[in-house]
């Protein structure tokens, strides 16, 4: 797992972070 979507609890972030993984 990212930790950028850790730290950032925003919608985007959740966002990002799936489409990273």
């Amino acid at each position: 797992m990212i930790s950028t979507c850790n730290y950032n609890l925003v919608n985007v972030s959740v966002n990002m972070c799936t489409d990273l993984m």
